[in-house]
């Protein structure tokens, strides 16, 4: 944080048996970010003669200096991968680490190809914040066939104050009634239990009676978040103050930093086809997407028109345009040509 004005992007050296976990955690705890974090290390050592150190330490300085990217990564093995998404896979090969619900970002090779649909964009130019209040009381608890209640009990007992839980396929676990009385318990006492999958790849769903029956015990839907995103996620919610028990299990079932995909309905996106002014918004979005220009033009296009797009949005009441210039990144509190906010417009 003390640094964090003098660099354009910063790389992380790190191990690589507990990098998914650190990519998470610092996807978190980095809030607002405008430049490129990237974590990467090595299987075998730089000093070897045979190593992937060196490739993926060149591969991560590249991506962090000539690319605007403003997420925490992890570059490995020629791809560079959001760091929320990534778990190791492989304890000897090169390729030790995927991004099973998710693809890369960028791939290397005798060009660098971007995924600019999946880049996160930076919203405004709003200061760095880093969360350093993230809650240790919490644990991953993997489910088996006839796992004892007893000693889920133990498991759920205090000081714990959030569990992730690694279930069956899309979200099922065993159904024996006196396990799900613990976790019911476990609930009622403000406990917070997130369901994921033990499954590589896939989601959490409440397709099937198992599955259903869980959810009716209180607990949060993973989605397809890896146990190290969950983990992390868990420990950040739990770690924001005043908050509310509904509050911090609705910040849960959000996707605050690209950790998550969201079933198609439960987006949030406003269908912006029905106005002009929608319309208009839409064609903006599309430019924030680098479909039509480069990054650059796209945020002066977007910085240029955005204040008068969101005094006219404020004026006629539209709340889905204001919704959706918001996550473009506009700064609401800019004047448009007449000098006026939105707020003046409202």
């Amino acid at each position: 944080q003390r640094h964090y004005g003098q660099y354009d992007g910063f790389v992380v050296i790190h191990g690589t048996d507990t990098m998914a976990f650190a990519a998470s955690v610092l996807s978190f705890v980095l809030e607002n970010l405008q430049k490129p974090v990237i974590l990467t290390g090595a299987q075998v050592p730089i000093h070897a003669l045979w190593n992937d150190g060196r490739e993926n330490l060149l591969g991560a300085l590249l991506m962090a200096g000539q690319y605007v990217i403003p997420e925490v990564c992890l570059f490995f093995q020629n791809q560079l991968f959001r760091g929320n998404r990534v778990t190791k896979v492989d304890s000897r090969r090169f390729a030790a680490f995927c991004s099973p619900n998710l693809p890369p970002l960028a791939v290397v090779g005798t060009d660098v190809t971007i995924n600019q649909e999946l880049v996160r964009k930076a919203r405004g130019k709003a200061p760095l914040v880093v969360h350093s209040c993230m809650e240790r009381d919490v644990g991953l608890l993997r489910l088996y066939p006839g796992i004892p209640a007893a000693l889920v009990r133990a498991f759920l007992q205090p000081p714990l104050k959030g569990l992730v839980m690694e279930t069956f396929g899309s979200g099922n676990g065993p159904t024996k009634p006196d396990l799900l009385r613990e976790l019911q318990a476990a609930a009622e006492r403000g406990l917070i239990i997130v369901n994921c999958t033990h499954c590589l790849q896939g989601a959490v769903t409440s397709d099937y009676a198992a599955g259903m029956a869980m959810a009716g015990a209180g607990i949060v839907s993973g989605s397809d978040m890896t146990s190290e995103a969950a983990l992390a996620k868990l420990s950040y919610v739990l770690g924001q103050p005043g908050l509310s028990l509904d509050c911090r299990k609705e910040l849960l079932a959000r996707d605050l930093r690209g950790e998550m995909t969201l079933p198609a309905g439960a987006k949030g996106q406003p269908s912006l086809s029905r106005s002009t002014l929608g319309r208009g918004v839409a064609q903006l979005l599309t430019l924030s997407q680098g479909a039509i220009v480069s990054t650059q033009e796209a945020d002066a296009v977007r910085d240029a028109v955005a204040p008068s797009l969101a005094c006219a949005a404020a004026h006629a009441g539209n709340l889905e345009v204001l919704q959706a210039l918001v996550e473009l990144g506009s700064d609401l509190s800019l004047e448009n040509f007449n000098g006026q906010t939105p707020l003046h417009a409202a």
